[in-house]
């Protein structure tokens, strides 16, 4: 047992001991014999290479502080705009007055964000019915990096849809269907 435990030292040992370098373009260390004993010091493996000169610091590096940058009064802080909106279903007809006539009845409307490239996002922000006057209000919270809304309205079989923008995004807008209004009918 004991002189299978030192056959195994003794490999492990012999294999550690090692041969050099394979490569041929190396310059062997040359070994000087030390004059005090007589024997040859080992040669230097990993000689101490020459620093390379690193780059010079600024004399004077710009100070890094935000005293100088200036806020316009304008400037908005918010990450969103947030609006109520009133977002009514219309018909494509005008009323004699020059407005578009507003298309009574219960309508199932989705809105729908559109990003910063103007398409679609999965999931929609509302879903819900108009009143019945073709009507509703919400309370719109829409992100700055996002372009506006798509608001989809069903009229019967008939789906309309417009797209507005943020800045769009206020006070009240239309969504025209291209549905015809017997004379009398509308609001």
């Amino acid at each position: 047992m004991i002189s299978k435990y030192t056959c195994i030292a003794l490999c492990l040992l012999t294999m550690g001991c090692g041969g050099g370098s394979s490569d041929e373009t190396s310059t062997p260390a040359s070994t000087v014999p030390d004059q005090n004993s007589g024997t040859t010091p080992p040669p230097d493996i990993n000689p101490d290479p020459t620093p390379e000169p690193g780059p010079t610091p600024e004399p004077n590096p710009p100070e890094t502080n935000l005293d100088s940058v200036v806020v316009p009064e304008q400037f908005d802080w918010s990450m969103y705009k947030e609006d109520e909106v009133k977002i009514k279903t219309v018909s494509s007809t005008m009323r004699p007055d020059g407005e578009l006539a507003g298309l009574g009845g219960k309508h199932f409307m989705k809105i729908v964000a559109l990003d910063g490239e103007q398409k679609e996002l999965e999931n929609p922000l509302q879903r819900s019915l108009t009143s019945r006057t073709g009507e509703t209000r919400t309370k719109l919270k829409l992100p700055n990096e996002w372009y506006g809304i798509k608001v989809e309205v069903t009229v019967g079989s008939q789906v309309c849809s417009k797209v507005f923008s943020k800045e769009e995004v206020t006070g009240e807008i239309e969504v025209p269907c291209d549905i015809e209004m017997p004379a009398g009918d509308g609001e």
